[in-house]
């Protein structure tokens, strides 16, 4: 299940608020300042919904807007629902990500937030040589998910997979090869 460490639809609910990153603006979010009550109350409404509906898994999106310890905080949250996080772009998240990596299930990684040498490393540091890492894109991409399957390939690397999304961001989801 997806969920988002911003105030998705700029309700205004969750404040205090802090200054909207490049994102935030794009997708007409709010970024709950993570001191705040609303950081939480964001995040627990969220993940009571998912929850309910009955997923095991969620997605934290944004959460290279925050520090690791703000984002290990959300992934304890989402444990107290019985929900594991897959984490997303952790190499562009604040500070040492290696507990972030360690503390979830399998990883996202979208196109300029990090390659197989690299993710490859950080599972390993984090203790899960194993962990299933998921490289996606969507748009004009599909030239960086082919380069991104190639180097899998070439380092011999299990468990890492592409994805290319043709009908834009997230609207199909074509396997590389």
């Amino acid at each position: 299940g997806y969920c988002n460490l911003f105030d998705e639809e700029a309700t205004g609910r969750f404040g205090p608020y802090r200054k909207q990153t490049d994102t935030a603006i794009q997708y007409k979010e709010l970024v709950p300042a993570p001191r705040g009550p609303g950081f939480e109350k964001n995040l627990r409404e969220q993940f009571a919904r998912r929850k309910k509906q009955g997923f095991v898994y969620v997605e934290l999106d944004n959460p290279d807007a925050y520090s690791v310890v703000d984002v290990l905080r959300a992934v304890r949250l989402a444990g107290e629902y019985g929900l594991k996080v897959i984490a997303k772009n952790p190499l562009l998240v604040e500070g040492d990500v290696t507990a972030y990596v360690a503390a979830s299930h399998a990883v996202i990684v979208e196109r300029g937030a990090g390659n197989p040498r690299d993710m490859e490393e950080l599972r390993r540091k984090a203790g899960k040589p194993n962990m299933q890492i998921w490289f996606v894109s969507f748009g004009s991409g599909n030239s960086w998910a082919m380069s991104t399957y190639m180097a899998i390939r070439k380092g011999d690397y299990r468990n890492m997979f592409v994805t290319h999304s043709t009908r834009g961001e997230y609207g199909s989801s074509v396997d590389i090869p």
